[in-house]
């Protein structure tokens, strides 16, 4: 009914497909296939506590977690201000970036390595700043300006503003601008917002340049980031209906 059984793994043959274990054989079906193999050999978690061959899947293991609490903190308080703007993607994508961070720490061992360490350092915050939080909509590339945050006075400053400029979809009449800074404690894994007040937008604003403040304003012996948003709206009837179509939401990190 089905070939030899290596050491590892075979694939069943016959008109029966067995799913199950007889004997020392298991019998599974992966992507659509008949497969059988010798029952036991896997890890446990005895073996992955204890074992010395273990070693690397224990520190593999350690590094993850923190990785993983990181990026839910981080997920949590972008949603906390800009609502649920991630695509299907984002966790896998977010989930690398965190393991990429996590090895530019230098000061600790392997299996004790942090992403807050790692963030420390000139290239972690590069990373962070540069990761594509919504692919479909650049927030700078939208407004199509200068784009500045101002550490000295914790401002989001834009010049050379033209509505005009703006990259509108079709359908949109109007667009709010978002501005945050977020504190994060890393050893709690917790996080505090200081929001700026939106700004409103429509096709037909008359503005060359603005600033944006978060009140009140972040502490400053604490790591922060900042955040800036962009929303898309259409007005029918005198009200405005959020447009929730991909890319009508954007989020960038403009500090970290």
């Amino acid at each position: 009914m089905f070939n030899q059984i290596g050491i590892f793994m075979a694939r069943q043959k016959g008109i029966i497909t067995i799913e199950g274990t007889l004997g020392d054989v298991n019998f599974y079906i992966r992507k659509g296939e008949a497969l059988a193999r010798k029952a036991g050999g896997g890890f446990n978690a005895d073996a992955i506590r204890n074992k010395p061959s273990m070693v690397r899947t224990r520190e593999n293991a350690s590094e993850f977690g923190n990785c993983s609490r990181v990026k839910k903190m981080l997920r949590l308080s972008i949603w906390s201000f800009f609502g649920n703007v991630i695509d299907a993607s984002f966790h896998g994508r977010m989930m690398q970036l965190m393991q990429e961070i996590k090895v530019l720490d230098s000061e600790s061992i392997r299996g004790k390595r942090e992403v807050k360490l790692g963030l420390s350092t000139p290239l972690g915050k590069k990373l962070f700043k540069e990761f594509a939080f919504t692919p479909a909509r650049s927030v700078v590339g939208t407004l199509n300006a200068i784009c500045k945050f101002n550490l000295a006075t914790y401002r989001f400053e834009v010049t050379s503003f033209d509505i005009k400029q703006v990259n509108f979809p079709k359908q949109a009449t109007h667009f709010k601008l978002f501005f945050c800074l977020v504190t994060y404690d890393f050893e709690n894994y917790s996080y505090s917002v200081s929001a700026a007040e939106p700004l409103l937008f429509n096709r037909k604003t008359v503005l060359t340049s603005f600033t944006m403040t978060t009140s009140p304003l972040p502490d400053t012996t604490e790591f922060f980031v900042g955040y800036i948003g962009i929303a898309f709206y259409q007005e029918v009837g005198g009200t405005l209906y959020a447009l929730k179509e991909q890319g009508m939401i954007g989020v960038e990190c403009v500090w970290v």
